[in-house]
C-alpha cells in the first residue's frame, strides 16, 4: 500500500496509517514544508498552475490519498492525482468546520468538495471516504479547542483502521457482498453493540448499502442471544431500503466492536445548501 497526505491535516493522518501500517508500504507527503515539496500560493488556480511533476513513475499500485479541503494547497490534489492516474485510488476526504471558515475558504472547499465526488463516481477513483470535522466533534465530548485536530484525526485514524482489520480476519460468519460499482461515496462509523446507536463520521445522506463489521468477545460468541441481537441490529439498519451485509469475527476482548462502512451514489452537496451557500 502507498499512502499520500495533501496539506498538513493529510499529511498529518496518511504519516499515522503508515506507521501502522509497517514494513513493505510507502509514504509520499505533499507540503511546502515536505519531501515533496510544494509552492506557496496565494490561491487554488496558482496552486494548480504551479504544481510541480514529481516524477513518481507509479503504475498499478494501490494508493491511499488523503487530504483535509478549505486551504489553498488542497488546489494541488488534482494535479497530483492526475500523476498518479494509473493506479487504483482511495481517497479520504477530511471536511473542515465551515462554521469557522471565511467565505474564501468556504468557496475553496465547495469545489474540491463536489469535483472529487463527481470524479469518484465517474470511475476515475475507486472510492472517497467523507468525513466531518464538525460531525466528529459535535459527537465527541474528550474533544476541546486544544486538542481538536489530534482528537479528531485519532478518531479517523481508529475507525478506519479497525475496519481495514476486521476485513483482513477470518470470519465466524459472513455474507458481505460487494457494493454496487455505481456506489463509490463512502462514509465510514462505529456502532455500540448494546444499544445499537451508530455514529458516522459524516453525516451521509442517501445510503443505499452498509456493511456491518462485528468484533465479538468469545463470551458474547457463545450466548444464545447473541444472534438475535445482530438480527435485531441489521433489521433497525435496513431502513428506508439500505441494503446490509454483516461480518462477524472473534476477537480476544472485554467490550464488544462494531464498525460500519457506508455506500451512496448520491453526491453529497445537500449539506451546503441547507448551509445557505450557492
Amino acid at each position: 500500500m502507498i499512502f499520500m497526505g495533501l496539506g498538513g491535516g493529510g499529511c498529518s493522518i496518511a504519516k499515522s496509517f503508515y506507521e501502522v501500517a509497517g514494513d513493505g508500504n510507502q509514504l509520499f507527503l505533499f507540503d511546502t514544508d515536505q519531501k515533496y515539496k510544494l509552492p506557496k500560493s496565494k490561491s487554488m488556480e496558482e496552486a494548480e498552475e504551479k504544481t510541480p511533476d514529481f516524477n513518481l513513475g507509479l503504475k498499478n499500485e494501490d494508493i491511499l490519498f488523503v487530504i483535509c479541503g478549505g486551504g489553498t494547497t488542497s488546489g494541488h490534489a488534482l494535479r497530483i492525482l492526475e500523476q498518479i492516474q494509473y493506479n487504483t485510488i482511495d481517497i479520504i476526504y477530511v471536511r473542515p468546520d465551515l462554521t469557522l471558515a471565511n467565505a474564501e475558504e468556504k468557496l475553496r472547499e465547495k469545489v474540491v468538495f463536489n469535483v472529487l465526488q463527481e470524479m469518484t463516481r465517474s470511475g476515475l477513483f475507486n472510492r472517497i471516504v467523507l468525513v466531518s470535522n464538525e460531525h466528529i466533534a459535535s459527537s465527541n465530548e474528550d474533544i476541546s479547542l486544544d486538542n481538536y485536530h489530534e482528537k479528531i484525526n485519532e478518531t479517523i485514524e481508529y475507525v478506519y483502521g479497525h475496519i481495514n482489520y476486521f476485513l483482513s480476519l477470518k470470519a465466524v460468519r459472513s455474507n458481505l457482498t460487494t457494493p454496487n460499482e455505481a456506489c463509490r461515496i463512502v462514509t465510514i462509523g462505529l456502532m455500540d453493540y448494546v444499544s445499537g446507536q451508530e455514529q458516522l463520521l459524516f453525516p451521509m445522506e442517501n445510503i443505499r448499502e452498509k456493511q456491518v463489521l462485528f468484533g465479538l468477545s468469545p463470551e458474547t460468541l457463545k450466548d444464545r442471544k447473541t444472534l438475535q441481537k445482530i438480527q435485531s441490529h441489521l433489521t433497525n439498519m435496513e431502513t428506508g431500503g439500505i441494503v446490509c451485509s454483516h461480518k462477524i469475527i472473534s476477537l480476544e476482548i472485554s467490550d464488544n466492536l462494531v464498525f460500519t462502512i457506508n455506500y451512496t451514489n448520491f453526491i453529497q452537496n445537500q449539506l451546503l445548501l441547507n448551509n445557505g451557500e450557492n
